[in-house]
């Protein structure tokens, strides 16, 4: 999968998944970004077949932030 496809595929999910896991109205922080990241690990695997040279979590991490998605 490209990186951008599974960019825009993750930012979906997250949509999904903060929506039906998170508190409405509350912050969403790094802590969220990450229990997210065990959910794509278990439940979506496909979506971080993606080529990155770090660290997938940190490339997923850094997206959901420049979306402002998640605060640190």
């Amino acid at each position: 999968m490209k990186k951008e496809d599974a960019q825009r595929s993750i930012m979906h999910e997250w949509d999904e998944w903060a929506a039906s896991k998170l508190t409405p109205g509350s912050e969403r922080i790094g802590t969220d970004a990450l229990v997210f990241f065990g959910h794509l690990q278990q439940h979506r695997p496909g979506l971080l077949n993606f080529r990155n040279r770090g660290d997938k979590w940190q490339a997923v991490h850094s997206w959901l932030l420049r979306a402002g998605k998640v605060k640190n």
